[in-house]
């Protein structure tokens, strides 16, 4: 989770909308890191790197899931449709390892700040939304939960047994109809 909050954090810290605008002040947090201890260059480029990162796990993860007919069908395809955009494409190709020009992370920075500032956040909130429902699978496993199952409309009908909350020890469950 420290990349995703790397990643909010640079996608958070304000851009010029105009590319040129974008270059120069890239230029000058570079010049600035290396006459001082400014860290707003250094925070960049970790950013940045954070986010390379989170979008190669996140299109693993999306392709790691069989593509069929469920409840997150639709939202898996936006997602991916985003991950396929060939400029992410391109910057997931990118080695977090070797360092990138004042350009290269010029455009970058315009790119996912001020063009595709949207898709990120959609990105950032499919993957809150997949740690929040595995986070509720971790505690449904481990408390023994089991699931809702849907019915037909036309049977209308909730039932429960042992209905207590999860968060009390030893609670007394009660039966719901």
């Amino acid at each position: 989770m420290q990349q995703v909050t790397l990643m909010r954090e640079y996608q958070d810290t304000a851009t010029p909308g105009n590319g040129l605008l974008v270059l120069g002040d890239t230029l000058i947090k570079k010049m600035l890191s290396s006459l001082t201890r400014d860290e707003r260059y250094k925070k960049m480029v970790q950013g940045l790197q954070a986010t390379i990162v989170t979008l190669q796990k996140c299109n693993a993860f999306v392709q790691s899931v069989p593509s069929a007919n469920h409840s997150y069908a639709d939202r898996m395809h936006a997602v991916q449709q985003i991950l396929a955009r060939k400029e992410l494409v391109r910057l997931r190709d990118t080695n977090i390892y070797q360092s990138l020009s004042v350009k290269k992370l010029s455009y970058y920075n315009h790119l996912l700040k001020a063009v595709l500032n949207k898709e990120m956040q959609e990105l950032l909130n499919f993957v809150y939304e997949v740690d929040l429902y595995i986070a509720v699978s971790d505690v449904a496993r481990a408390k023994g939960f089991s699931y809702a199952r849907a019915l037909a409309p036309e049977e209308n009908l909730l039932a429960a047994k042992g209905l207590a909350h999860p968060c009390i020890d030893k609670a007394i469950g009660n039966n719901l109809s």
